[in-house]
């Protein structure tokens, strides 16, 4: 299969190399990286699951810092190991979450074979939000990780690639047409009007 940039140049006519300026490489880089987010953003659920990453909490690190993972999308879903099997995370509200630990809240409570999930946004002394994270209880140990099930962005869809990982093949195209009205509307953004020509 042709690379990005050579189907890119095809639909454009456009020279996209080392030495172009409208668009560089690295311009069509970035939109091909857009491009695949914005198609991951509206894929159906059948077709979304191809691009589902996931991520094991043990003791270290307990939660898992959403906000500082810049490839993490919606959360699918959440599960925690009970020492032989993983069991679903029922998600709860955040504001309940130090419930989850009492064992008189029915609603909120949390157990090895029924373990709940939240998320919620921590902060400094001035009350600024920092970051989101997501945390389960029971807390997850080595012996008895949680998982962490999420859509999962590409880091970068290189202009020379021709394929990219984790997203679904006959989606694909999609990407490329975004990248080529990105890179048509970069080239028309460099054209100068002549002076005389009014």
């Amino acid at each position: 299969m042709a690379t990005f940039s050579a189907q890119v140049q095809a639909l454009t006519t456009i020279t996209i190399s080392s030495s172009s300026t409208y668009p560089t490489e690295a311009q069509l880089t970035q939109f091909l990286t857009d491009g695949a987010r914005e198609i991951i953003n509206i894929l159906p659920p059948d077709l979304l699951q191809y691009c589902t990453g996931a991520t094991e909490l043990d003791d270290s690190p307990t939660p898992f810092a959403i906000s500082s993972e810049t490839t993490v999308g919606k959360i699918l879903y959440v599960t925690r190991s009970d020492g032989t099997r993983q069991q679903p995370c029922r998600k709860i509200p955040a504001i309940y979450s130090d419930l989850a630990s009492d064992s008189d809240n029915l609603f909120h409570y949390g157990t090895t074979t029924d373990p709940v999930y939240w998320i919620k946004g921590t902060h400094t002394d001035n009350a600024t939000t920092t970051a989101s994270i997501l945390e389960t209880f029971p807390e997850p140990t080595n012996a008895q990780p949680a998982v962490v099930y999420y859509v999962a962005y590409p880091n970068a869809v290189a202009y020379n690639g021709s394929a990219i990982t984790n997203f679904p093949d006959g989606a694909e195209y999609l990407v490329v047409l975004y990248a080529s009205m990105k890179s048509l509307l970069s080239a028309i953004g460099s054209l100068q009007i002549p002076p005389d020509a009014f």
